[in-house]
């Protein structure tokens, strides 16, 4: 298919935390097999800092989430092992590194902005005292979510971070409308890397993505019947 990446995200979750220690003080690492078989097609890594077990939530233990895990607000002592313990054990392979994801979204992170640059700036902190080689950015962040964006940075998500990670989506249209779109965007993240973040314009790294169900080709659209008319696709169609 030509993908050249992975990112550990629900197809790999080697480094969620919710994997790595599910009980407080038992690292068990026990979804390694998973890199592993990464390793045999030298695919590299996008590691990920990502979700809080129930029993290290910064207000009290929480009960184990079934399905999806939560990003609670952790306690920074345990949050800080983790993060540091993890890229430790990783470095050799995983040279990349995101923090969070999508933390506007409910379902993702339930603490506040402020509280999301206290875990980033702790995580940044952490992957480079056990890597300073490594890349780590923050955080996932969806489209738009400005104010959002806005209040974590001035509460300092972005002071250490080498990179922005965002997701960028939306409807189709021809390539001038979606460039300008995207450039909107990425002044947007470059703007609070240098106002709150580093002092200046660092990369920005597109970790997911999505589009509507329309066509890429110019003119083509207009000879379909229009989108209010056309059936949605479920996502097996």
């Amino acid at each position: 298919l030509g993908q050249t990446w992975m990112r550990n995200h629900n197809m790999l979750q080697t480094t969620w935390w919710t994997r790595v220690e599910p009980k407080k003080d038992q690292f068990e690492w026990t979804f390694d097999f998973q890199l592993d078989a990464l390793k045999k097609h030298r695919m590299p890594v996008l590691g990920q800092i990502f979700s809080t077990p129930g029993w290290a939530a910064a207000d009290g233990a929480k009960p184990e989430s079934k399905g999806y895990p939560k990003s609670w607000n952790p306690n920074m002592t345990y949050f800080r092992r983790y993060a540091r313990k993890t890229v430790e054990r990783y470095k050799d392979y995983i040279k990349h590194w995101e923090i969070g994801n999508e933390p506007a979204v409910g379902l993702f992170w339930q603490g506040t902005p402020e509280d999301f640059a206290v875990m980033c700036q702790a995580a940044c902190q952490e992957a480079k005292k056990a890597d300073p080689d490594c890349v780590v950015m923050v955080g996932g962040f969806t489209t738009p979510a400005w104010k959002w964006h806005l209040a974590a940075a001035k509460a300092g998500a972005l002071k250490h971070v080498d990179a922005i990670s965002m997701h960028f989506g939306g409807k189709i249209g021809v390539p001038e409308e979606i460039y300008g779109n995207l450039k909107t965007v990425l002044d947007h993240f470059q703007g609070l890397a240098k106002q709150y973040g580093p002092g200046k314009e660092v990369p920005i790294w597109s970790t997911e993505g999505g589009t509507g169900d329309s066509t890429w080709y110019r003119g083509l659209t207009g000879a379909l019947a229009p989108s209010e008319k056309q059936r949605e696709l479920t996502w097996r169609k």
